[in-house]
């Protein structure tokens, strides 16, 4: 039995889906079960938790395997990561855990983001049960944050200046998560893992404007504005602030490089962006 954290998500609900066609038990780990329901499968229950509590942490990880570990970004997520280890280690019968991290992730970061998967990260390594760490780079979905603006304004903001990184499909992240679940040889491993091609926002923007049939620009932002932007629409400062910070990494191209993970651990190509933008173009337009 494997449970699958963060589910109701992006990467999790791949990871879910790759997991039950090959026929492999799990159990998903949900707040509220009704919003997870159409999960349960032949090979999915669902089972009522938060990760915040422990003793619902606990309840969920019996007679459970494995575990794929993926958490909100946030202030408390260290914390919430460490109950799923405290449980794993008392129940006795967690063997592996696959934890989801983020490309860049140190605990010497100057984003609060990539320093907090940074201390989860010593945590996994501390706590004595066989991990791999999987740190993707910016998600290709997260353009769908920009659908809005592209549609009304033909035009998306960020600040990110001529940077360059190479964003990655959430269905590649997910394979390279079930061929570490599923295979051996992978622990006390980290794989950073990216899309086939760096590009600058500017590049990523044509490429939209191709799948969608009208021009797409990219505006360069001040930081401040990109903060005040994200907090205008609900986000917390700390996780504003530290979006900002990593984009002005990126700005620098101080994570610009290309990784081979997807095909040297799930053995596929990587999705190219044009192909996710031509598969996603109804979101734009």
């Amino acid at each position: 039995m494997i449970l699958v954290t963060g589910a109701t998500g992006n990467i999790g609900g791949h990871v879910l889906k790759l997991l039950a066609s090959k026929d492999i038990k799990c159990r998903v780990l949900a707040r509220d079960p009704k919003k997870a329901a159409s999960l349960k499968g032949a090979n999915v229950e669902v089972v009522q938790g938060d990760l915040k509590k422990y003793e619902t942490v606990e309840k969920a990880l019996k007679d459970c395997e494995k575990v794929f570990l993926c958490t909100t970004a946030s202030e408390g997520m260290d914390d919430e990561e460490m109950n799923v280890l405290k449980a794993g280690r008392k129940l006795g019968t967690l063997k592996h855990v696959v934890k989801l991290s983020a490309l860049g992730a140190a605990t010497e970061a100057k984003s609060q983001v990539l320093k907090k998967q940074g201390y989860c990260e010593v945590n996994i390594r501390k706590v004595g049960i066989p991990y791999t760490v999987l740190r993707p780079h910016f998600f290709m979905s997260n353009f769908m944050g920009f659908a809005q603006s592209i549609k009304d304004q033909g035009a998306f903001y960020a600040p990110m200046g001529e940077g360059k990184i190479a964003a990655v499909a959430p269905s590649d992240v997910a394979a390279v998560a079930v061929a570490v679940l599923t295979g051996k040889g992978h622990s006390a491993k980290a794989y950073s893992i990216t899309g086939p091609e760096a590009l600058s926002m500017a590049e990523y923007a044509e490429k939209l404007g191709a799948a969608i049939g009208k021009e797409v620009k990219y505006v360069n932002v001040p930081g401040a504005d990109a903060k005040k932007a994200m907090m205008g629409m609900g986000m917390s400062e700390w996780l504003a602030q530290g979006l900002v910070d990593l984009y002005a990494d990126w700005a620098a191209n101080k994570h610009d490089k290309v990784f081979e993970s997807v095909k040297e651990i799930a053995g596929q190509d990587p999705m190219s962006f044009d192909t996710w933008a031509q598969e996603h173009a109804g979101a734009f337009k």
